[in-house]
């Protein structure tokens, strides 16, 4: 009897353990000309500029995580600083050597466990 309780409270464990798991939502964006997109890793988010693409995903709410891949260029912000405020934005240049980021980030309250920027080996 004990084996059958024990076994019984392992299976709804399991089957309601389910339940409690969700999947992150990610939001991808590039810089390019033109715009469009609707967000995925096939068809991100196209916007001209690092500051348009930062606006907008500081404003976005229903992303777990932001990707912005950047093209190969220079990348200075209008206002001086790139603002960063939320967490799970992720930066990464096509090429180490070819992107170039000349303006600080403004980094306000973010969990920097989440924030990934990239670096020169």
């Amino acid at each position: 009897m004990k084996t059958r309780l024990l076994m019984l409270l392992s299976v709804f464990m399991a089957i309601t353990s389910v339940g409690w798991m969700q999947a992150q939502s990610i939001t991808y964006y590039k810089t390019g000309s033109g715009s469009g997109g609707t967000g995925t890793e096939q068809d991100p988010i196209v916007k001209i500029s690092l500051d348009e693409i930062l606006g907008d995903a500081n404003a976005k709410t229903e992303s777990d995580s932001i990707v912005v891949s950047l093209s190969n260029g220079d990348y200075t912000a209008a206002s001086g600083t790139f603002p960063i405020t939320k967490s799970g934005i992720s930066i990464i240049g096509t090429d180490s050597n070819k992107v170039v980021i000349k303006s600080p980030f403004d980094i306000t309250p973010v969990s920097y466990t989440h924030l990934t920027l990239p670096t020169k080996a």
